[in-house]
């Protein structure tokens, strides 16, 4: 026996009690296919014992390159693709031994490619000869772990499928009605308007009240704050009748009335929401609990 670290005595391969499974490995291990192959007997063996005990986490590429080529726990197969290699070579090897000497198997070992963990098929082979040679009957004998990990990934797929679909939708049916959406729909300063024009709060437009402007230049000064919410203290000079009509009375300019028109047909603005109050009615808890829009000289 040629000396060499790698090299694997197939007589001393641990298989767990004889069963069907490992009665079928056996078989294969002691054919002429696999008798001077040592490290693939060595190969099959691991992952079909470790797939009889259900042991499937340990059928993995850095398990199988750690126990069964000796590689150490610190070995990347991104950088060693050995377990890849042999495993291309056990599956073309297998299908060498059942197209010849193990045709006639009744159990048969399989390993899907994508993944390591062995499949034992049951072969229905009819006993007349003469049709021996059409195509046997076949179902899997799969473990039922095998079917459950199945089962968990293609539910798991399902509903990321569904998420991913439905998020899908809704963007694409928002994207659509963003694009039908007509232009006036949203004005330039859709940000602004948004801010002031709110559904949970009243909107106080506010024209500018032109009959306190016209007070101050009749007198020739600024009314501060408080005389002009106390108007019946303010002395006026001049026609005392025309003063007392622009105490009594709100007027505005035709540019603040086109201004609060405007307003009103904003996108954003809210017909139960907009409230036009002249500047003297205006009240502070307004303008705590609301927003406001101040227009002209108050």
């Amino acid at each position: 026996m040629p000396s060499s670290a790698l090299y694997i005595d197939t007589s001393s391969i641990d298989l767990p009690a004889a069963s069907d499974e490992m009665q079928a490995v056996e078989r294969v291990l002691s054919s002429r296919h696999f008798q001077r192959a040592h490290l693939l007997s060595a190969f099959l063996a691991y992952i079909c014992r470790n797939a009889v005990e259900n042991n499937t986490t340990r059928i993995s590429e850095h398990e199988i390159g750690v126990n069964v080529f000796h590689r150490a726990s610190t070995y990347d197969p991104r950088e060693d693709n050995i377990v890849r290699t042999y495993a291309r070579q056990l599956r073309k090897r297998l299908e060498e031994y059942y197209s010849t000497d193990g045709e006639r198997d009744a159990l048969r070992i399989e390993i899907p490619r994508g993944g390591y963990i062995p499949i034992f098929r049951v072969m229905v082979i009819p006993e007349n000869s003469d049709q021996a040679s059409a195509a046997p009957g076949v179902f899997e004998k799969i473990p039922r772990h095998f079917w459950k990990a199945r089962f968990m990934l293609g539910l798991c797929g399902i509903l990321l499928l569904i998420l991913c679909s439905t998020w899908i939708v809704w963007k694409v049916k928002w994207v659509s009605e963003s694009l039908r959406r007509p232009p006036e729909l949203r004005s330039a300063l859709h940000p602004l308007w948004t801010q002031l024009f709110n559904p949970d709060r009243d909107t106080f437009i506010v024209p500018g009240d032109t009959g306190f402007v016209i007070l101050q230049q009749v007198n020739h000064r600024t009314f501060s704050l408080s005389e002009y919410l106390s108007w019946f203290s303010v002395q006026a000079r001049g026609n005392a009748l025309a003063m007392s009509y622009l105490k009594d009375l709100t007027y505005t300019s035709m540019l603040n009335l086109t201004t609060v028109s405007s307003l009103q047909r904003l996108p954003e603005a809210i017909p139960d929401r907009f409230v036009i109050r002249a500047v003297k009615n205006i009240r502070f808890d307004d303008l705590r609990d609301g927003n406001a829009i101040l227009l002209g000289s108050n």
